[in-house]
Protein backbone atom coordinates (compact mmCIF):
# COMPACT_ATOMS: atom_id res chain seq x y z
CA UNK A 1 0.00 0.00 0.00
CA UNK A 2 1.29 3.41 -0.94
CA UNK A 3 -0.27 6.94 0.96
CA UNK A 4 -1.59 9.27 -1.82
CA UNK A 5 -2.70 12.14 -0.85
CA UNK A 6 -4.00 10.93 2.59
CA UNK A 7 -5.70 7.44 1.09
CA UNK A 8 -3.96 4.52 0.83
CA UNK A 9 -3.79 2.85 -2.58
CA UNK A 10 -2.49 -0.79 -3.52
CA UNK A 11 0.00 -0.69 -6.30
CA UNK A 12 1.10 -3.71 -8.15
CA UNK A 13 3.58 -4.59 -5.77
CA UNK A 14 1.00 -5.70 -3.49
CA UNK A 15 -1.47 -7.07 -5.67
CA UNK A 16 -0.69 -8.69 -8.94
CA UNK A 17 -2.52 -7.11 -11.81
CA UNK A 18 -5.53 -9.37 -13.27
CA UNK A 19 -4.45 -9.53 -16.18
CA UNK A 20 -0.83 -10.46 -16.04
CA UNK A 21 0.42 -13.24 -17.49
CA UNK A 22 3.65 -13.46 -15.35
CA UNK A 23 3.68 -16.65 -13.32
CA UNK A 24 5.67 -14.60 -10.93
CA UNK A 25 2.84 -11.93 -11.08
CA UNK A 26 0.11 -14.55 -9.95
CA UNK A 27 -0.83 -16.74 -13.01
CA UNK A 28 -2.51 -17.01 -16.27
CA UNK A 29 -4.02 -13.39 -17.07
CA UNK A 30 -8.29 -13.21 -17.92
CA UNK A 31 -7.03 -12.57 -21.75
CA UNK A 32 -6.13 -16.67 -21.63
CA UNK A 33 -9.89 -17.61 -20.01
CA UNK A 34 -11.86 -15.06 -21.67
CA UNK A 35 -11.85 -12.89 -25.00
CA UNK A 36 -11.39 -9.97 -24.10
CA UNK A 37 -12.91 -6.22 -24.08
CA UNK A 38 -10.87 -5.25 -27.28
CA UNK A 39 -12.43 -8.35 -28.87
CA UNK A 40 -15.62 -8.47 -28.18
CA UNK A 41 -16.01 -4.63 -28.94
CA UNK A 42 -14.67 -5.44 -32.37
CA UNK A 43 -17.22 -8.18 -32.67
CA UNK A 44 -20.17 -5.99 -31.68
CA UNK A 45 -19.22 -3.26 -34.38
CA UNK A 46 -18.69 -5.64 -37.34
CA UNK A 47 -21.96 -7.44 -36.49
CA UNK A 48 -23.75 -4.10 -36.32
CA UNK A 49 -22.18 -3.36 -39.82
CA UNK A 50 -20.13 -0.22 -38.34
CA UNK A 51 -17.26 1.41 -39.14
CA UNK A 52 -14.98 2.83 -36.32
CA UNK A 53 -15.78 6.13 -37.07
CA UNK A 54 -19.47 5.71 -36.40
CA UNK A 55 -18.59 4.23 -33.18
CA UNK A 56 -16.34 6.83 -32.11
CA UNK A 57 -19.04 9.38 -33.02
CA UNK A 58 -21.43 7.99 -30.68
CA UNK A 59 -18.79 8.29 -28.03
CA UNK A 60 -17.29 11.88 -28.88
CA UNK A 61 -13.86 10.29 -29.15
CA UNK A 62 -11.54 9.88 -32.53
CA UNK A 63 -11.56 7.10 -34.28
CA UNK A 64 -7.90 6.52 -33.80
CA UNK A 65 -8.10 6.57 -30.11
CA UNK A 66 -11.61 4.20 -30.62
CA UNK A 67 -9.23 1.96 -32.75
CA UNK A 68 -6.51 1.55 -29.91
CA UNK A 69 -9.51 0.54 -28.09
CA UNK A 70 -10.20 -2.33 -30.44
CA UNK A 71 -6.37 -2.89 -30.68
CA UNK A 72 -5.97 -3.29 -26.99
CA UNK A 73 -3.26 -0.36 -26.76
CA UNK A 74 -5.46 1.48 -24.48
CA UNK A 75 -7.67 0.49 -21.53
CA UNK A 76 -11.21 0.92 -22.74
CA UNK A 77 -12.29 3.87 -19.72
CA UNK A 78 -15.68 3.15 -17.89
CA UNK A 79 -17.73 5.64 -19.14
CA UNK A 80 -17.36 4.19 -22.91
CA UNK A 81 -17.79 0.43 -21.89
CA UNK A 82 -20.83 1.87 -20.05
CA UNK A 83 -21.94 3.41 -23.49
CA UNK A 84 -21.52 0.75 -25.47
CA UNK A 85 -22.72 -1.74 -23.27
CA UNK A 86 -25.99 0.73 -23.94
CA UNK A 87 -25.52 0.90 -27.12
CA UNK A 88 -25.62 -2.74 -28.54
CA UNK A 89 -27.95 -3.36 -25.17
CA UNK A 90 -25.42 -5.64 -23.63
CA UNK A 91 -23.93 -5.79 -20.11
CA UNK A 92 -21.11 -4.80 -19.28
CA UNK A 93 -19.70 -8.00 -18.37
CA UNK A 94 -19.85 -9.52 -22.15
CA UNK A 95 -17.98 -6.70 -23.04
CA UNK A 96 -15.44 -7.44 -20.76
CA UNK A 97 -15.40 -11.20 -21.32
CA UNK A 98 -16.66 -11.82 -17.60
CA UNK A 99 -19.48 -13.80 -19.17
CA UNK A 100 -20.33 -15.24 -22.79
CA UNK A 101 -23.84 -14.79 -21.95
CA UNK A 102 -24.89 -11.69 -24.66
Amino acid sequence: LEKVAGAERVTDEVLPSHNSKSPDRGGVGLEQKNKGADMRIRDLREDSDLTQEEVARYLNIRQNTYSQYENGQRQLPLDCLIALAKFYKTSTDYILGVTDKR
